[in-house]
């Protein structure tokens, strides 16, 4: 497939899901008939190349899931009422209204699935992607990640207000979205569900690959993302030569108890910034970080400075706080073997689970542990994860918050288990 109508101005062409509650004029519509399944676009048996291509900018590709603008993270349901495993579909997929399915690709050749091009290939300006399901291919059946390469490889166009927003992304070989050249510039990845990424021995995974310079004109946003059962580098990782300023707020990024826990790892961090990158001016705030690896930064690149406040660690293996200047304050490290920092950073060994399930980072109570948070102005105090306003509590979530918000309105929405 090939969208690559040319521009006209900032016009934007949308390709958005028919649903019940949005068909047009509704004359001739049968709800029973019409609109309850996804629209899917699949990859070719065999594979081997990028099977979406994009040829300019201001496409708008909407599933239509009736939940932008809502606290909703991913699509369909995910959050509060997750399938058993990674592979599974969201409870209600038809609020995931498009999905990208490469796990049709059967190959099992290095790069086979994307020809190492990426499974959807090229980019422009103005480019939104929401409430859809992207299917990865995952690990084949040789047992690595190298036939899926990239799922997003965003190159030969300038990415200025390029957003991803509230998509199920799960099952990807090696990284979701990664930049390649032209610049990604007042751009926000957000209310994404991001479950399991497969690192390898010949494509190492990030869940948000940066190349080049992104930010350098208009910072770009990285908020109220759950990153589930990662095997990868990092969450946002920039690599090869480049200067980087994001925010990266109100995240979450646990290991469960599902999908591939045992082997749930950061090889490098959270956030990663390696080769000749810089990571200029970067925030880290009001994140929970739960998983058995390294939960820190690694900025062994250019002269960074990063400031890291507000976050909850717990049973990390390390934070690892590695290269530039950091300003780090106001941060809870609980069973996680690192010792405080800042003047209000605590550090606490022994300490019992705060979060409510496995599946979530809900928390069970407000304890002397994690419950003075430092003010830090809007957008950062306004909304926890689950759209609950924050008060005292550090990390992704406040006391009270639930996995579980209403459903958007106007929706056939179901919650049956998987």
């Amino acid at each position: 497939m090939s969208l690559n109508t040319p521009a006209s101005g900032t016009s934007s062409i949308e390709l958005r899901k028919a649903q019940s509650y949005d068909n047009c004029t509704s004359v001739g519509w049968s709800t029973a008939t019409m609109g309850s399944a996804q629209a899917v676009w699949s990859n070719t048996a065999a594979g081997g190349a990028p099977f979406v291509n994009i040829g300019s900018g201001y496409w708008i590709i909407n599933g239509n899931g009736n939940n932008a603008g809502t606290t909703e993270v991913g699509c369909g349901g995910v959050n509060a009422n997750p399938p058993s495993s990674m592979t599974g579909p969201s409870p209600n997929p038809a609020a995931c209204g498009i999905k990208f399915d490469d796990s049709t690709c059967t190959s099992t050749a290095t790069d086979g699935c994307d020809g190492g091009s990426g499974v959807i290939h090229g980019g422009g300006a103005g480019i939104v992607f929401e409430s859809m399901e992207w299917y990865g291919q995952g690990l084949n059946s040789n047992g690595n990640n190298n036939s899926e390469t990239y799922f997003w490889f965003a190159s030969g166009g300038t990415l200025t207000n390029v957003n991803l927003s509230h998509n199920y992304f799960h099952n990807a070989g090696t990284t979701y979205f990664t930049i390649v050249s032209g610049g990604w510039n007042g751009g926000s990845v957000d209310h994404n569900y991001m479950w399991g990424v497969h690192d390898g021995s010949t494509n190492h995974g990030e869940a948000l690959q940066f190349q080049g310079s992104n930010g350098t004109t208009t910072r770009n946003v990285i908020h109220h993302n759950i990153f589930r059962d990662q095997q990868t580098n990092g969450d946002a990782v920039a690599v090869i030569t480049g200067t980087q300023t994001f925010d990266f707020y109100d995240n979450a990024d646990f290991c469960s108890a599902g999908g591939n826990s045992t082997t749930c790892r950061h090889n490098d961090g959270a956030i990663g910034c390696f080769n000749s990158q810089t990571c200029s001016g970067v925030r880290i705030y009001n994140n929970t970080f739960s998983f058995p690896s390294n939960c820190g930064w690694n900025v062994s690149g250019g002269p960074s400075t990063m400031t890291v406040e507000n976050n909850l660690y717990f049973n990390c293996s390390a934070v690892g706080m590695v290269g530039g200047t950091s300003s780090v304050d106001y941060n809870s490290y609980l069973n996680s073997s690192q010792s405080a920092v800042g003047a209000h950073d605590v550090s606490a060994t022994a300490v019992a689970s705060p979060f409510v399930t496995t599946t979530s980072v809900q928390l069970t109570a407000s304890t002397a542990n994690y419950n003075n948070r430092v003010a830090l102005g809007a957008p950062y105090d306004t909304f926890d994860l689950y759209g609950i306003p924050f008060t005292t509590d550090r990390g992704a979530t406040q006391l009270g918050s639930s996995a579980a918000p209403a459903p958007p309105t106007n929706l056939n929405y179901t919650t049956s288990s998987q």
